[in-house]
């Protein structure tokens, strides 16, 4: 959206010229219920899985680097090299 607007610290030698200090991890968590695990195992296509995933609560691990970098914790530059493009479903 255009409403939305980031910025970035000037960096130095400390944080090696990003402007933040320290790590920052993304996660993802895949709770495989019954009606997932019944997906699986019939080797049901990656479309399928991934739609039921997402009813139980799965979120990528690109969607948790964008709630960091909407909060201030990470960069799209780290967001991209840790979630390929080929990783997103």
């Amino acid at each position: 959206p255009e409403d939305i607007l980031f910025h970035r610290g000037r960096g130095c030698t400390h944080c090696n010229q990003t402007g933040f200090r320290g790590r920052v991890s993304f996660h993802e968590l895949l709770v495989v219920n019954r009606e997932l695990r019944a997906k699986i195992a019939s080797h049901a296509d990656l479309e399928d899985i991934t739609q039921t995933a997402r009813k139980v609560g799965y979120r990528p691990l690109r969607y948790d680097g964008l709630k960091k970098l909407l909060l201030g914790l990470t960069t799209i530059e780290e967001i991209e090299k840790a979630t390929p493009i080929e990783y997103i479903s």
